[in-house]
């Protein structure tokens, strides 16, 4: 049922339905078309609306909340900004309130406002810990002197998780470039995104200072030659530094790309503008902001934020490959394997596109022409003397082609050669024990590998479903329940432990709870698949006889 335009006002004032005047309900129309755009997505018009209303109803809570979301949506920063000092004065301010209130100070170079947002933010954010990194570069814009220190290791664990690339922007800020090469050497072979990113900028001040030789080494490994070489004789001719805001945006976007991973993307999105608000175009920005709206379910919206990305940014090739995957998980394969085909035109040598182009395949079950490629891939990775782990990866992925081309054969000693060249790889361990108890091969043997692949990444939950599904086949049901009980929580929905789970129970008598868990991996199915879950619903499964 819709609700009545009295309805609607009386989100936005007290004032009984009864003393609705004429204006009033021009005002409850007003709120119901700026409702319909933020949920038409039409988020620049919504909150146009909202800042309109909100100058009529300055008390309104519902007013301000919703011009936070629409504003923060759109981009539009100073109407964000507006909102929530309107949410504060109701005490409804979020956590990441101080942070717009620190960023429009800094801006400003209100170093007084500053302060009082960084008191605010120290007292009631969860980003507290954040506080002696902003007012370090706070002092640096004031011309101060920047130093950013790690702390205590027990107490401040979050602050340090946040401060390790801080000081290296800090000694780069300081002019203490030795110190900075120093320090970056034990990023190089981390590979975390933040790691990444870090270098790259790193890279280019140091390009700029005339150290091209480490600014390539850097590089290595994370951007194709060409790409680098561009890079540096790019930033040989510039004056490029870290400045205090520049420093400032990078720890915004480290907090989006975490909240990500957490599966927050409406708060990681709040992180990505503030991040664009001190430097606008902000490359990494760009990306964290086209991964949060993906997340979101705006597929095209994030596809045109990634659209903006230039063809001489050092982050063009990570943008291609974010698109194409994009439209892959779109439905549109046709359209990913063109937009590869064009960015393998301008950079023919890049391992990256070749690898996103096999992987494309694969999404387009076109098995044997992915085999083709990601064997010419691997050639060209043994040429390069790429790192162990990343030519494991490679045949990790050419192995599931080949199964997938229905070659298990050959897929399995791509598997096993694999292993000789990175025996500790708990992924290869993993798909080839799981794989072995799924064709009734060997279970001693696939369990080993298995229990091998788990004491490597015990925090994996997919491994930890593997493991359990061997417990299964050695009828060992109590062991497989525990461990898939666990993967469950983790997984957050997946249908295979579900099943695996529902399984498990019943061979243990709990058929209650079996149907329970196939029920839930009903919801997650594919067509076929769920109508074989739906026999176990209906029918149970024959019991096995126990094993000791």
């Amino acid at each position: 049922m819709r609700p009545t335009k009295a309805i609607w006002f009386m989100m936005l004032s007290a004032m009984p339905v009864g003393a609705l005047a004429k204006t009033d309900e021009q005002l409850a129309d007003a709120y119901m078309n700026a409702r319909v755009a933020e949920i038409a997505n039409q988020n620049e018009q919504a909150s146009l609306a909202f800042g309109s209303l909100l100058t009529l109803r300055p008390t309104s809570e519902v007013l301000a909340d919703r011009l936070f979301v629409t504003a923060i949506r759109s981009g539009n920063m100073p109407a964000a900004l507006r909102a929530v000092r309107a949410q504060e004065l109701s005490n409804r301010a979020g956590g990441d309130a101080p942070l717009l209130l620190f960023a429009d100070a800094f801006r400003r170079n209100d170093w007084k406002m500053a302060d009082i947002a960084l008191a605010e933010l120290s007292a009631k954010s969860q980003f507290a810990f954040a506080v002696p990194i902003l007012q370090a570069w706070a002092n640096r814009a004031q011309g101060k002197a920047v130093n950013i220190t790690l702390g205590d290791a027990e107490a401040d664990k979050f602050y340090n998780f946040y401060v390790l690339d801080q000081q290296i922007y800090s000694q780069l800020a300081n002019v203490d470039f030795d110190g900075a090469e120093k320090s970056l050497t034990l990023f190089q072979s981390i590979g975390a995104s933040y790691s990444d990113n870090m270098l790259i900028e790193s890279a280019m001040v140091l390009a700029s200072k005339g150290r091209g030789a480490v600014a390539r080494n850097l590089l290595s490994g994370i951007l194709e030659p060409t790409e680098i070489d561009a890079l540096v004789q790019q930033n040989a001719k510039s004056t490029r530094e870290i400045i205090p805001a520049k420093a400032i945006a990078i720890l915004h976007v480290r907090f989006a790309n975490d909240l990500l991973e957490q599966n927050v993307p409406e708060q990681a999105i709040v992180q990505a503008r503030l991040a664009e608000w001190y430097v606008p175009g902000f490359e990494q920005a760009t990306l964290a902001l086209a991964a949060a709206e993906r997340k979101l379910g705006q597929p095209q919206k994030a596809l045109k934020i990634l659209q903006t990305m230039k063809t001489s940014s050092p982050y063009w090739s990570k943008t291609v490959i974010e698109q194409a995957q994009i439209l892959v998980d779109s439905g549109q394969k046709v359209a990913a394997r063109s937009l590869l085909a064009k960015a393998r035109l301008r950079s023919p040598d890049s391992l990256a596109f070749a690898q996103t182009e096999a992987r494309v395949l694969m999404e387009s079950q076109a098995f044997a022409e992915a085999v083709s490629a990601f064997r010419n891939f691997l050639v060209v990775a043994e040429a390069r003397q790429l790192s162990v782990e990343h030519r494991a990866g490679i045949m990790l992925e050419l192995a599931t082609a080949m199964d997938k081309a229905g070659n298990w054969a050959e897929a399995r000693q791509v598997l096993q050669n694999g292993l000789k060249l990175d025996a500790r790889n708990p992924y290869l361990l993993n798909y080839l024990g799981y794989s072995m108890l799924e064709k009734g091969e060997n279970v001693a043997e696939a369990k080993a590998h298995l229990k091998a692949a788990s004491q490597l990444a015990p925090q994996s939950w997919a491994i930890s479903d593997s493991l359990a599904w061997a417990h299964y086949h050695s009828g060992e049901y109590v062991q497989a329940v525990e461990l898939l009980e666990k993967a469950a929580r983790k997984s957050g929905e997946d249908m295979t432990v579900y099943e695996h789970l529902g399984d498990s129970y019943w061979q243990i008598g709990r058929n209650v709870d079996a149907r329970y868990s196939w029920r839930r991996a009903e919801l997650l199915a594919s067509a076929a698949d769920a109508a074989r879950l739906k026999h176990k619903i209906d029918y149970g499964i024959l019991r096995q006889p126990k094993k000791s």
